[in-house]
């Protein structure tokens, strides 16, 4: 099936069923069933995985799947602009800027600015 396709066309075509389970040694946070709801509990315990082991990498399975709901939900935008809605003025919106893809400085920013939730946004370009 993936007779003349080029390396990053056969990696865009994956699907998280794809891509095997997590090794029985990973301690990380779990989202199996593969369809279970990427929830904001789920992510804060990958971020706290991530800040205290650093050198663990997420497995693949998981990197697949949270790609392809991030794919889906862009997806489903009309425009690639989003209108963000401050509910009240206890809401923060915290704007960061370009972080060149480095994991870490994302995570320092959380905990020195607290985590998103519905009461903490983030704005990353």
């Amino acid at each position: 099936a993936s007779k003349g396709k080029s390396l990053e066309e056969q990696a865009m075509a994956l699907k998280p069923l794809d891509v095997p389970k997590p090794e029985p040694d990973y301690k990380g946070p779990k989202l199996e069933p593969p369809d279970s709801p990427i929830t904001v509990d789920w992510v804060m315990s990958l971020i706290r995985h991530f800040q205290q082991y650093p050198d663990v990498p997420l497995p693949a399975r998981y990197l697949c799947r949270l790609l392809a709901d991030a794919e889906a939900r862009f997806k489903s935008h009309r425009t690639p602009v989003w209108q963000i809605d401050l509910p009240d003025e206890d809401t923060e919106l915290v704007v960061v800027g370009d972080t060149h893809g480095q994991l870490e400085d994302v995570l320092w920013i959380f905990y020195k600015l607290g985590p998103p939730s519905p009461q903490n946004r983030y704005l990353i370009n």
